[in-house]
């Protein structure tokens, strides 16, 4: 496509179904071309950021999807399908319907995927050494001019078979029913437990058989950093 000197793209609008197959990046997350598909798209890999994309049908894609910074948006109408899912530095996902991953990964404060909950280890196990690195503040950081050079070769950055989160086992039943205090609070931590209700802090019950049956709820209240409230969680009786 030849344009006029000075002249740039400001939309692509593709009117049917869209096959790319490979990498789609735009190159600069601070503003670029947007993209409208008024039908299905498949994708490879998507490293996103900086331009609008709008999906009438069905998002498809095969490994990666990673949006970046607030300066973009992606709207799925139909349903969005990755292998991860990564959105990081306010990227705005509007997905109509719920997006169907294997692995989602955010920096936002209520994400699922929060990245404190996750460790070098962890992301060595699906992702390569060189695609992320420790920050100061020893939070793991994703290098995405690294998964764009990746990508960019043909090479897969997603070591699939290690990709979905193994299953939390569960505590094994004591011989003597009557667990203690430790045992309380390690079934009852944070990473085993659901993800709470807007505005109510997550809740954890079980009934122990002692003298007489008595009852004991572990609630867990989220830390909040705006406030430096530190995670609790609080034993109650009854």
């Amino acid at each position: 496509l030849q344009l006029p000197d000075g002249a740039s793209v400001f939309l692509v609008l593709v009117q049917a179904d869209a096959d790319i197959g490979q990498l789609l990046s735009p190159g600069d997350d601070t503003g670029t071309a947007g993209l409208m598909v008024l039908g299905d798209l498949r994708l490879s890999n998507a490293l996103l950021g900086g331009q609008e994309l709008y999906v009438s049908g069905d998002l498809h894609v095969a490994e990666l999807l990673w949006g970046n910074y607030n300066h973009g948006d992606l709207v799925v109408y139909g349903v969005l399908s990755a292998s991860l899912l990564v959105h990081t530095e306010g990227y705005h996902l509007d997905l109509k319907q719920e997006a169907q991953v294997q692995r989602l990964l955010s920096d936002a404060d209520d994400g699922p995927g929060h990245w404190d909950l996750l460790d070098m280890p962890t992301l060595a196990s699906f992702l390569p050494s060189d695609c992320f690195w420790l920050g100061d503040d020893q939070r793991p950081v994703l290098d995405g001019g690294a998964m764009h050079a990746r990508l960019s070769r043909g090479e897969s950055v997603l070591n699939l078979a290690h990709l979905q989160r193994p299953p939390t086992p569960l505590p094994q039943v004591l011989p003597d029913r009557s667990p203690q205090l430790a045992h309380l609070l390690a079934i009852s931590s944070p990473r085993r437990m659901a993800e709470p209700a807007a505005g109510k802090p997550a809740r954890f019950s079980v009934a122990l058989n002692t003298a007489g049956l008595t009852r004991c709820q572990v609630v867990a209240v989220p830390g909040n950093e705006a406030t430096g409230q530190a995670p609790m969680r609080m034993l109650v009786w009854y």
